[in-house]
């Protein structure tokens, strides 16, 4: 909304005040250039505390001069440069955008709201809309214990910055599902391979050459190196999964020895139920043993709602699945109908109506609070 409470309008003056908040917390970013590991800065109300991360052991000096900028107080004052471009969004989850770096508050009222959750690459926010791709070298995917699951006729596309793009020359239907659905996941927190559209207009460049009745429109995946199929050290985290069934308990285990995001295996799954899946999706851990979802092209094909999610029999998986559904239920609408939005000239042939399913899939989840949430009934 573009006024304060009270009805006061959104000021142009650089000082921002925060109402009625029992805390404050946030995310620092900085991401110098698309192909590059995030850095991050968690703060209070009452501390500015640098996180160091794994890809990034120095903090980058640039942002000293960004922490300078923008300072918090105490009182509950934030004092920042807002882009003039940035949205107003709710309190909820405000986001400035603020030169190269992204300013993300959480706001924590009488409700946790939609969780941030930071993953070690760029989300589909953060991606441009349309990549156009014609001076990207190609490549297919070579044999590499890195890239496991790799299929030989997909195409592995290499950007002007030295990025990694996996196309799979599925088409714009398979593509809009999958983009459509992580859009979604990561808005509510869920670790899951980030993607673009992508425009391959030459018929002569070689995804295309080489794919008979390929579109000029596909979907670009994010490529990130695969954890090997065993352990990469005496020490390995994810020594105890290879080859192993994932129930729930086995899946906290795994959280607390070290897997990061690994609980996002059945946040996914319960995700994929309300947004009608034709199968699961499928997964990887990365060579930093954080786990991502992957594969959601058969997302929006069945009817949404949790009927047949199994871990609904599982009690102690239950309070995942009421996370999932809470979160969900607090997106609006019309941010809901933004994620099906595409590039001019796109085409999605057939299918189920995405815009529709994703208000059921909503529905769906509020349903089911309503029949198990003890703080709703």
């Amino acid at each position: 909304s573009p006024q304060w409470p009270g009805g006061q309008e959104y000021p142009p003056s650089p000082k921002l005040t925060i109402f009625h908040l029992n805390r404050i917390q946030g995310v620092w970013e900085s991401r110098p250039h698309s192909s590059s590991p995030f850095q991050r800065f968690s703060f209070s109300a009452f501390q500015l505390l640098p996180h160091r991360h794994r890809h990034h052991p120095n903090a980058n000096p640039a942002l000293r001069q960004q922490r300078e900028a923008t300072q918090i107080d105490p009182a509950g004052s934030a004092l920042s440069r807002p882009h003039s471009s940035a949205p107003i969004l709710p309190l909820f989850n405000l986001h400035f955008r603020i030169s190269d770096f992204s300013f993300y508050p959480m706001f924590l009222l009488n409700e946790d709201p939609v969780p941030i959750r930071r993953q070690p690459f760029p989300l589909n926010s953060e991606l441009p809309k349309l990549i156009d791709c014609s001076d990207w070298m190609w490549q297919k995917p070579p044999r590499s214990e890195n890239w496991i699951g790799m299929k030989p006729d997909w195409w592995v596309g290499t950007d002007a910055d030295g990025g990694r793009w996996l196309v799979k020359m599925t088409g714009g239907t398979s593509g809009y599902r999958e983009h459509v659905f992580t859009s979604l996941a990561q808005r509510l927190g869920i670790s899951c391979q980030s993607s673009a559209y992508l425009l391959i207009a030459s018929e002569k460049a070689e995804p295309r050459l080489h794919t008979q009745g390929s579109e000029p429109y596909q979907l670009a995946l994010w490529l990130m190196d695969e954890h090997a199929d065993q352990p990469c050290s005496a020490d390995c985290v994810c020594a105890d999964i290879f080859g192993k069934d994932m129930d729930f308990p086995a899946i906290r285990r795994a959280s607390t020895a070290g897997i990061a995001f690994i609980e996002d295996l059945v946040r996914a799954d319960v995700l994929g139920h309300l947004c009608g899946q034709d199968e699961p999706h499928d997964h990887f851990l990365t060579c930093n043993h954080e786990y991502v979802s992957i594969d959601h092209e058969l997302m929006f094909v069945r009817e949404p709602g949790l009927n047949g999610c199994h871990w609904h029999d599982c009690k102690t998986a239950r309070p995942v699945m009421l996370e999932v559904c809470r979160n969900l239920e607090r997106i609006e609408d019309h941010e809901l109908l933004e994620f099906t939005t595409i590039p001019n000239g796109y085409v999605i042939s057939g299918g189920r109506n995405v815009h529709d399913d994703l208000l059921r899939a909503k529905a769906a989840a509020i349903e089911y609070l309503e029949l198990f949430d003890d703080n709703v009934r």
